[in-house]
């Protein structure tokens, strides 16, 4: 493995790295082959360098454990929560794994088929874990929920190439795309889930007006954990780079999410994500738009997204100053600054 420039990275090279996002969530997972549009987002991202592997290495499909390891870097490095939650929900999530062959199957498949959409699943898994865990604890139960979360969208196993597109997709591909709850649901029967357990699949793309996708379910018809996983999938979306279109910052994503209140999503879930998901928890590191370095001192701005901020010299590592970025809305953070 070698550290390369950013302007040194070619397409066909290997990431030897998850790569994330300003917000603590995955961009690109380790073993991506770098494409024009990874390399475009790499420099969205203002990354400086990154790991590639030193020669174009072949990984097994059938490798589980390198699978894994991209779970492990994702779940311990994201830095919406601490490494010491991230393991523990690792554990849990990673047994479950790999009891079932035909999952582990599954999610090589995918991790070969679109890596995109492996970093989707694991991101949606993150969000659904930040939200729903109970004073700050990994158990069993949100183990399993972050477990479901992760396969939601296994069908994709089936659709090569249609959610890398770099282009706007066909009507016929969006045709394509709206099949894959149904195909997640029946590969996840195959795999040894009872039809209750995995119903929720099914209802992930409702919407709670009813004019959502494949059952035209509404309001209470459609499960709790469907719901959050809609929201999380929009917001994975909408903060993801798009060769067609420019990355929302979380606090226009959350804007977007709560004017869907009552049409996509209803109200309760809506007030739970807002609530409890944070992209900048108070004591990371970030940097801003305008070259400056601080950390994180308060949430509760915008719904989360734009703390105040101290401002920190990067000559004495002392306070310069403090922000709050409600009132400096020309300001972004660009990064969240850690080493691992």
């Amino acid at each position: 493995m070698k550290i390369l420039p950013i302007s040194k990275v070619k397409q066909g090279m290997l990431l030897a790295q998850n790569i994330f996002r300003h917000d603590g969530l995955l961009a690109f997972t380790k073993g991506t082959e770098i494409k024009k549009i990874h390399i475009e987002a790499l420099e969205y991202l203002k990354l400086d360098a990154v790991m590639v592997y030193e020669e174009k290495v072949r990984f097994k499909d059938d490798d589980i454990n390198f699978t894994l390891q991209i779970l492990e870097s994702a779940y311990e490095h994201t830095s919406i929560w601490s490494e010491e939650f991230g393991r523990d929900i690792f554990l849990k999530v990673s047994k479950r794994i790999i009891k079932n062959r035909r999952i582990c199957k599954y999610m090589n498949q995918l991790r070969v088929v679109d890596s995109y959409s492996l970093a989707h699943c694991i991101n949606i898994s993150i969000v659904i874990a930040l939200i729903l865990a109970n004073e700050g604890r990994a158990d069993n139960e949100l183990a399993d929920i972050t477990y479901l979360a992760l396969l939601h969208d296994i069908g994709r196993i089936k659709m090569k190439g249609i959610f890398e597109k770099q282009g706007k997709l066909s009507e016929k591909e969006f045709e394509k795309i709206r099949q894959h709850p149904e195909l997640s649901f029946k590969l996840l029967k195959k795999a040894g889930f009872s039809a209750y357990d995995v119903q929720f699949v099914l209802e992930t793309h409702e919407k709670y007006d009813g004019s959502g996708y494949p059952l035209q379910l509404g309001n209470t018809e459609i499960s709790d954990l469907a719901q959050l996983i809609f929201i999380a999938d929009t917001y994975n979306a909408l903060s993801s780079y798009r060769p067609y279109r420019s990355v929302f910052p979380p606090f226009e994503v959350m804007q977007i999410i709560e004017s869907e209140t009552d049409k996509s999503f209803g109200k309760r879930y809506v007030d739970a994500f807002l609530d409890k998901f944070t992209p900048y928890p108070v004591g990371v590191m970030v940097e801003l738009n305008n070259g400056e370095v601080g950390v994180v001192k308060r949430n509760g701005g915008v719904n989360n997204t734009l703390p105040v901020i101290d401002i920190i010299s990067t000559d004495t590592g002392e306070r310069v100053t403090t922000i709050d970025l409600r009132y400096h809305q020309e300001l972004r953070i660009i990064k969240v600054l850690t080493e691992y």
